[in-house]
């Protein structure tokens, strides 16, 4: 029986020293993905921040374009007015002319 107890306890050391072993792995495992979730989890942070950067950017350009092309559709529309006015204004010195030439 001593040998029998003996047997079965040294089976059971050796299960011990396997799950051990096993929990020894998992652990290192586990530690492995907790450095490189971190690491990603800032690089994420860090790519949220360069969005956000582009994203000001962005609006900023926009806001800029749309200022422009505003300035740009005035410009136009003042150039407009103008020749409009200096038509008008040829288009009486020509009347004048004209009725100086009757007299």
């Amino acid at each position: 029986m001593t040998e029998k107890i003996q047997f079965i306890i040294d089976s059971i050391r050796l299960k011990c020293k396997d799950l051990h072993s096993q929990l020894q792995l998992e652990r290192s495992k586990q530690l492995e993905l907790k450095t490189e979730l971190d690491a990603l989890t800032l690089e994420n942070s860090q790519l949220k921040e360069k969005n956000s950067e582009y994203m000001q950017t962005n609006n900023k350009l926009v806001t800029e374009l749309e200022a422009t092309i505003k300035q740009g559709i005035e410009m136009k529309q003042s150039v407009e007015i103008n020749r409009d006015a200096e038509i008008d204004e040829l288009v009486r010195e020509i009347e004048y002319c004209i009725t100086q030439l009757k007299k």
